[in-house]
């Protein structure tokens, strides 16, 4: 029997809670709940969860993007990044201070990387 991948259990959940009342989703979310432990995915809760919250953004018309910087950006750049993708955004940050500088934007499978350490390494790459 193959396992089933976060996003299809993301999916399960998202048939069971769509367009429900909030008594009808507790009871949904407890069937799911069994659902997955019977599977014995439970450790792969935090990844449902991630493609859950991705998916209901996707279905309410709002792109997903998660910015990693090297500093927390102000709204002002957050700003301009919505104004560049030119959509509804939903946007997550993350600071990881390794990059140095710039930083990279992540929008569903595409990647803009645009880090100090990514530049520093494509430099490495052409001086081989």
């Amino acid at each position: 029997m193959s396992q089933l991948l976060p996003v299809q259990f993301a999916k399960i959940l998202y048939g069971l809670t769509v367009d429900k009342q909030k008594k009808e989703i507790d009871k949904a979310t407890e069937v799911f709940a069994n659902f997955v432990k019977s599977k014995q995915a439970l450790k792969k809760m935090p990844y449902i969860q991630k493609e859950f919250i991705a998916l209901v953004q996707k279905e309410e018309g709002k792109e997903p993007i998660h910015i990693v910087s090297a500093r927390k950006i102000s709204k002002e750049v957050k700003d301009n990044i919505a104004n560049i993708f030119g959509k509804d955004l939903t946007i997550t940050q993350e600071v990881d201070p390794s990059l140095i500088g710039g930083l990279t934007i992540k929008q569903g499978n595409t990647i803009f990387d645009t880090s100090i350490v990514a530049q520093l390494t494509q430099l490495k790459q052409e001086l081989k």
